[in-house]
Order: C-alpha cells, then sequence, then structure tokens
C-alpha cells in the first residue's frame, strides 16, 4: 500500500523476455487489464525476424516479450 510515483517516459530500462506463445501471453495480459502495445516486427542483428510486444505490468514497469520465427538469412 505504498504510493509510488509515475515512471517519466520515456523508459529508461525494461525486463525483455523470449516467449513461446506471445498470443496467449498476450491474452493473459489483456485479461487482468493490463496495457499491452502494438506488436511490432522483430529484425536482429543477424537478419532473424521475430515478434516482439510490449506490456506495462501493474507497477507501470516495461516488459517486452518476443518471438524469434526463422534463421538467419
Amino acid at each position: 500500500n505504498i504510493a509510488l510515483p509515475a515512471v517519466p517516459h520515456p523508459r529508461r530500462s525494461a525486463i525483455v523476455l523470449e516467449i513461446d506463445d506471445p498470443d496467449a501471453v498476450m491474452a493473459k495480459a489483456r485479461a487482468l487489464g493490463l496495457t499491452v502495445y502494438d506488436e511490432q516486427v522483430l529484425r536482429t542483428n543477424d537478419g532473424r525476424v521475430g515478434r516482439e510486444i510490449g506490456i506495462v505490468d501493474f507497477d507501470g514497469n516495461l516488459v517486452v516479450i518476443y518471438k524469434i520465427l526463422g534463421e538467419a538469412k
């Protein structure tokens, strides 16, 4: 029951997690009432492509989930 100050933008840090089933994680996050940002295309430095989604947790922290969809070309 401690009031925390709002997290200023831009966010200074985020936890980044590789997830096997981003659709399930996004659905559960929305069901909890969390903010789920629009999905973005992830392009890695070595040419792999994947999915990337930002979620804001109950404390205002940014959680980025991702899934790599293929091997480097």
